[in-house]
């Protein structure tokens, strides 16, 4: 994955957009030298949301099946919170 600052990609964003759309590269994008977004194919966005809402879909079922409730005390101390 390609890495660049928010200034470099202002110029350069046709290219990003050919780089991202015909050769299906992820390219992120920095601001003050942190990585705020990333653009990304449409495939690749359509690929996370179905599997976003397989893991949310088994997680309702998963949660329904049960009446078995897990205080949240608990939760946070296993996760050490």
């Amino acid at each position: 994955m390609t890495s660049i600052p928010i200034t470099k990609a202002r110029s350069i964003l046709p290219k990003i957009f050919s780089d991202v759309f015909l050769k299906h590269k992820r390219v992120i994008v920095e601001r003050y030298g942190h990585e705020r977004v990333a653009i990304v194919p449409m495939s690749d966005l359509e690929a996370m949301e179905r599997w976003h809402k397989k893991i949310a879909q088994a997680a309702d079922a998963s949660f329904n099946k049960t009446d078995k409730r897990i205080p949240w005390d608990k939760v946070k101390k296993e996760l050490g919170l």
